[in-house]
């Protein structure tokens, strides 16, 4: 019995485009076969479906014939998503690549508007915006570049040039926080830049699916956290009402969460960007020819 299923392989039309050794050393192998007939045996402690009591009703074995050809159109569906992941890479890994480095210039201009650094060197306030407006508009701008690839990316992009243009426009104005224009327009801007953050994670997440699975996992773990941290904050102040000390340790608690949420999530867009630099096209292999019957 070279088979679990009782076919010979010899008889197999597809075996050679396969490049299939055989039940045992094949599909059927003990750890990593594909083969659902091999695996139900094993369970239920079988040599083959011979000897199994359910042989003449079960649905999986009368598969066994289209089992050859559903194999082959899994590999021409991975060698297409590969033939894709080849092309597309060194594109999204140059865009991505751009994002992680307008983190620097970004990180400049909010230092530069920062009410300590404005009150010692005032004249830093304006560049400081024009610097951030900049850099946040550059940072749409790659994420639309990333939109033909994952949908999400649009949406992303379009909420960073909206919420940029309200903050940017309420701080240039000079609307200051007991202005109720200020929280008429802030609160939506601030709204909206948590659905771009929210749009870009998940993009993220998804343009690494079938190239990087536990990365991907990592992004989606982080927008729990990225959301959490500041929902967290507001409850801080409720607490201050009853217990002050409490609160205001679980506030500065939140803060360094941010911080360190802020970090996380430069260290995963290098990786994710690395991840598709680094990419090696793989070398076409040329299959047999189809057996002709």
């Amino acid at each position: 019995m070279e088979t679990f299923c009782g076919k010979s392989c010899n008889e197999c039309m597809l075996k050679e485009q396969l490049s299939c050794t055989g039940c045992q050393g094949g599909p059927g192998r003990s750890i990593t076969g594909d083969c659902k007939i091999a695996g139900c045996c094993r369970e239920k402690g079988h040599e083959s479906c011979s000897t199994c009591s359910f042989l003449l009703s079960c649905w999986t074995i009368k598969e066994k014939d289209r089992v050859p050809e559903q194999r082959l159109r899994e590999q021409e569906r991975h060698a297409e998503e590969r033939r894709k992941l080849d092309e597309r890479a060194p594109i999204i890994g140059k865009w991505l690549w751009l994002l992680f480095w307008l983190v620097v210039p970004g990180t400049i201009s909010g230092l530069m508007v920062v009410e300590q650094v404005v009150e010692f060197a005032p004249a830093l306030r304006i560049p400081g915006h024009i610097l951030g407006l900049a850099c946040n508009l550059a940072y749409a701008w790659f994420l639309f570049k990333l939109e033909p690839f994952v949908d999400r990316y649009r949406i992303a992009a379009l909420c960073t040039v909206v919420g940029t243009v309200i903050v940017h426009a309420v701080n240039l104005i000079g609307f200051g926080q007991d202005n109720p224009l200020w929280w008429l327009l802030m609160i939506p801007a601030m709204a909206i830049s948590y659905v771009g953050s929210y749009q870009e994670f998940h993009a993220h997440a998804e343009i690494l699916r079938g190239v990087d699975a536990e990365l991907s996992g990592k992004w989606c773990t982080l927008w729990k956290w990225f959301i959490g941290a500041p929902l967290s904050m507001i409850g801080c102040i409720l607490i201050m009402l009853i217990i002050p000390i409490l609160g205001l340790l679980i506030m500065l608690a939140a803060l360094i969460a941010m911080s360190v949420i802020s970090i996380v999530q430069l260290v995963y867009l290098y990786r994710t960007a690395q991840r598709f630099r680094s990419h090696v096209p793989e070398e076409p292999k040329a299959l047999p020819e189809a057996v002709s019957e």
